[in-house]
C-alpha cells in the first residue's frame, strides 16, 4: 500500500505553445505543465476550455488517470470502447498517444502509486488532492 500524498507531488505550470489538433483545441488554452515526484519529471500539455481556468493538479491527476483507463487493451477494444472507428489512423495516433502518456505517468509516479491514483474515483482524487 502506497502512503503517497498531494504534496509529494510537484506541480507547475505556463502557458503552452501547442499547435491546435481540433476544432476544439482551437478553441481552448493550452498549457505546458510539469509534474515532480522523487526527482523524477514529467511534461504534458494540458488544454482548457474558456470556462475551465488554470489547471489544478486535480485536473491534470484526473486527466492522466481517466486517459490510462482501458489503455491495456489492444487498439480494436479501445476504439470500440470509447467510440472511435478501428479503421482510423487519427483514431490509432490518439490510441498510441495515450498509450505513450500513460507509460510516462506510470514512470512518474511508480506502479504502486499509479495504482493508488487510478483505483480512485473522481470524488476520491478531488480531496486526495486538495488535502
Amino acid at each position: 500500500m502506497t502512503t503517497i500524498k498531494a504534496s509529494d507531488i510537484k506541480f507547475s505550470f505556463k502557458r503552452g505553445t501547442a499547435v491546435a489538433k481540433s476544432d476544439w483545441q482551437k478553441t481552448a488554452t493550452n498549457y505546458e505543465v510539469k509534474l515532480t515526484f522523487e526527482g523524477r519529471r514529467m511534461t504534458v500539455q494540458w488544454w482548457a476550455g474558456s470556462l475551465a481556468g488554470e489547471p489544478t493538479l486535480f485536473d491534470v491527476l484526473y486527466s492522466l488517470c481517466s486517459d490510462s483507463f482501458g489503455i491495456d487493451e489492444s487498439f480494436e477494444n479501445w476504439a470500440g470502447n470509447y467510440g472511435y472507428d478501428e479503421g482510423s489512423r487519427e483514431a490509432e495516433r490518439i490510441y498510441k498517444a495515450v498509450k505513450r502518456q500513460t507509460e510516462r505517468f506510470q514512470k512518474l509516479v511508480g506502479e504502486d502509486a499509479y495504482g493508488f491514483l487510478v483505483n480512485m474515483d473522481e470524488e476520491e482524487l478531488r480531496e486526495w488532492s486538495e488535502e
